[in-house]
Order: structure tokens, then C-alpha cells, then sequence
């Protein structure tokens, strides 16, 4: 194995833990590792396996991190890669001052703002990997959704065999399955077919999720939802943890719905546009929000560590 290791100053503040436990999601999420202060997880880079970890030191006022690369044939020339990968993922050179300034103006999000303080906005490493996501998810609930990523990670992603983890599935390695070899893990045909579709129109250069990125959020919006099997929901996850666009909140998502809702003492009952207009006060900065209702609802639920 060899070993790449550099140190990254982000933009203050800056929170490994809120912003890790953001990307990671869950407690059931595989794919990372977030032990002892260090978050790890095997990531691709130019077709080959790796594993990245990233150690925080100093405060959340003057942050320092400590990036480690690990991999089979791993050389100094991937130093730029590796830290690009690292600050799209952390969202290390993110400066949310300005939402710091409009956080301070609302107090229910003032209060998320303080007690989460030094949260980034994360980014899945491909948009590939958060559209996979995004459908796996569709219309279950996390656990589950996260039961069948776990077996399609087990079984299709790229191993790096001396840190004991799998990176997630590279379009090349789903391209040439049939749905028939996904529905055992609980896909639905449909899914199966969408996640296929997509992943052979990658290879075969019709479908280019990077060559988007300079598309105004409504072209995004758009572009995003003329692809087979992506709703609205879909496209606003897409946006927000495939792009990083701050202003893409997805009120589609239940469970996303539910935690609004109680953070702000809603009815139940509260129908979704009224949640949108909500979540319009916060623009163009909502889509934090959603990543400070996750943290608060695992704060909530014991399971942020």
C-alpha cells in the first residue's frame, strides 16, 4: 500500500464531526468510517481503489486537517486529486459567512446554526453515486434504502482489501448487469432498470453529470428531471449532495417534511406548499437546512457521536 499525506486549512469554521456525521448520514452508512476523531472512507480515484481518511486538530475557529490517501500504486502525482476530492467532499473551501449573517436574522435557524456550528456542506463524491442514492432511497425509508446499498456496495464496489472496505460502484462496474442481477437485493425492477440505464449511458459518453455543473440551478433542475427515473425529489438530492447547490432544499423527502415540520411546531398536517414557503425564507441557503435538521434529528435520536 502506498501512502499519500498532506495537511488542509479549511475556511473557519469548520466541524470534522458535523460535517462527517452530514456526509455519513446515518449510523448504518458502511461506507464510512468515523472512529476516534478520523473519518474514512474507500473513494475511486482514476479507476483504482483508495482509502481516505481525515483527522481534525486545532479548533473549530482555526481548523487544521490531517488527509491521509492509501491505496495500491498510490503516487505523489495524485496529491491534487486527492485534494480535490477532499475539499469537494467536506466542502473545505465553502465560506458560509454570509449564511452565518442571514442564520443570525431567523431564530429557529440561529439556533441550528450555533449548536452545529462549524457544518459544511457536504458533497457525495460523483453525482453518479448521489443519483444511485437518490433512487435506491425512493420511497423508503433510510434504513432500508441503506440495507440495499449495503448489499450492492458488498457486491459490485472495488475493495481495498488491507483497510477492509469497498469504494461505491463505478458506472463501469453496473453497465453491463440486467435488472434480473440486482432485484435479489431488493431492488424493484424499475430501480434496477434506472440505475442500469444511467450507468451505460455514462460509459458510453451519453450522459455527462460533470459537464452540467455550470447550468444556472433551474437548467440543472431541468436537465436533471429529463432522465429516466428522476422526479423532482430525485433532482433536488441530485442538486444538493451530487452539486453542492446550497439552494436546493428536497421537500419531497418524508422524512425531511417530518423534521421541518417539528422543528418548527407544525401540524402534521401542514401541507407541503406552505413547508416550501418556509423553507423559501432561507434561500438561498436552504439546502443547509436540510443538512441541520439531519444533525438535530441524530442529536435527538442519541446517535450523534
Amino acid at each position: 500500500m502506498s501512502r499519500i499525506e498532506f495537511k488542509l486549512t479549511p475556511v473557519p469554521p469548520f466541524s470534522l464531526i458535523y460535517t462527517g456525521w452530514a456526509l455519513k448520514r446515518i449510523t448504518r452508512d458502511t461506507l464510512y468510517s468515523f472512529e476516534n476523531g478520523v473519518l474514512s472512507r474507500a473513494v475511486m480515484l482514476d479507476d483504482k481503489p483508495m482509502v481516505l481518511s481525515v483527522e481534525q486538530s486545532g479548533t473549530i475557529e482555526k481548523p487544521r486537517l490531517l488527509v491521509t490517501a492509501s491505496g495500491a500504486r498510490l503516487t505523489a502525482s495524485a496529491q491534487p486529486a486527492v485534494l480535490e476530492l477532499t475539499e469537494k467532499m467536506l466542502g473545505t473551501n465553502v465560506d458560509l459567512q454570509a449564511f452565518y449573517r442571514v442564520a443570525a436574522k431567523s431564530g429557529k435557524l440561529a439556533k441550528l446554526a450555533e449548536q452545529f456550528r462549524g457544518l459544511k456542506p457536504p458533497r457525495f463524491p460523483s453525482v453518479f453515486e448521489a443519483f444511485v442514492i437518490a433512487v435506491v432511497n425512493q420511497q423508503l425509508s433510510m434504513i432500508v434504502g441503506q440495507t440495499i446499498m449495503a448489499r450492492l456496495i458488498d457486491a459490485y464496489g472495488a475493495a481495498v482489501p488491507a483497510a477492509h472496505m469497498r469504494a461505491f460502484p463505478s458506472p463501469q462496474s453496473l453497465a453491463p448487469l440486467t435488472a434480473d442481477q440486482l432485484m435479489p437485493f431488493a431492488f424493484s425492477r424499475n430501480k434496477a432498470n434506472y440505475v442500469i440505464d444511467v450507468a451505460r449511458k455514462i460509459v458510453d459518453g451519453e450522459i455527462d453529470f460533470a459537464s452540467l455543473e455550470g447550468l444556472s440551478d433551474d437548467d440543472l433542475l431541468e436537465t436533471l428531471r429529463s432522465i429516466r427515473g428522476v422526479g423532482r425529489w430525485t433532482a433536488h438530492y441530485m442538486m444538493l449532495r451530487g452539486y453542492g447547490r446550497l439552494s436546493a432544499f428536497p421537500i419531497d423527502d418524508v422524512g425531511a417534511r417530518a423534521r421541518l415540520r417539528d422543528y418548527l411546531n407544525l401540524d402534521k398536517s401542514t401541507d407541503v406548499s406552505v413547508l416550501e414557503k418556509y423553507v423559501s425564507r432561507w434561500n438561498p441557503y436552504s439546502g443547509l437546512l436540510y443538512f441541520y435538521l439531519r444533525l438535530f434529528n441524530l442529536a435527538e435520536k442519541g446517535e450523534l457521536r
